[in-house]
């Protein structure tokens, strides 16, 4: 999702995990997501309007609320995310090189720059990876913040080629899509997969194992869509 509001990375990771079909027809849309991990099992709403020339996102589920502007491309621009639970709520926006934060994280005053380069920021796997489909390119870059210590990472994604998946009772052509961690962080061998709609780029399922051993793996799926 990133639906899951708990980061990829691991159980509580969401994949980082948000998606739009074809830009140029969105105006609203609802979408919902379940991802189950051990015995847990949860459901994500998300609402995404066409505003400007770009879109706003809302997320809510498990006792969270994230608020989001992406740009024409998809990208993140700015995100605020509330979580009453922990006394969390910060915001976070983009410039240029740097993405600046303040709020409240844990119940203690949160501030902090986040440098990164020329590549997106994608908050929301689910919302910013569906042009990728379309594209001719077979891998990309993108920076995800991780929300349970606000730490951030840089993803790589490569297609994979063209698998069937079964949602919501129908099988439906995808682009399977390998997910992993670049940098320092490569060394984890971690790596995730995720599945794009293969006519308009929607965000079906992902499948991302537990960090450590002592991690439960996670699954997301859209379990329904309107428009």
């Amino acid at each position: 999702m990133s639906i899951m509001r708990k980061d990829i990375l691991g159980p509580a990771l969401v994949v980082t995990l948000f998606l739009l079909s074809a830009c140029a027809s969105l105006a609203a849309e609802d979408l919902v997501y379940e991802q189950v991990s051990g015995d847990q099992r949860i459901e994500y709403l998300e609402s995404r309007t066409a505003e400007g020339d770009g879109y706003a996102v809302t997320l809510q589920g498990a006792g969270e609320k994230s608020e989001s502007r992406l740009g024409s491309d998809l990208s993140t621009l700015s995100w605020t995310i509330e979580r009453p639970s922990d006394s969390t709520r910060v915001s976070f926006v983009r410039e240029g090189r740097t993405i600046k934060a303040e709020g409240s994280f844990k119940g203690k005053p949160f501030r902090k720059s986040y440098g990164i380069d020329d590549d997106p920021w994608i908050e929301f796997h689910e919302l910013g990876m569906d042009n990728f489909a379309g594209q001719s390119r077979n891998e990309m870059s993108f920076w995800t913040i991780d929300r349970r210590n606000m730490s951030i990472v840089k993803f790589k994604a490569q297609k994979q080629g063209v698998d069937l998946v079964e949602i919501a009772g129908t099988r439906q052509k995808a682009i399977k899509v390998r997910l992993s961690l670049t940098g320092i962080l490569s060394v984890l061998g971690w790596h995730a997969a995720f599945w794009l709609r293969e006519d308009d780029g929607r965000y079906l399922r992902l499948d991302a194992p537990g960090l450590t051993p002592a991690d439960h793996a996670s699954v997301v799926t859209l379990i329904r869509e309107s428009r």
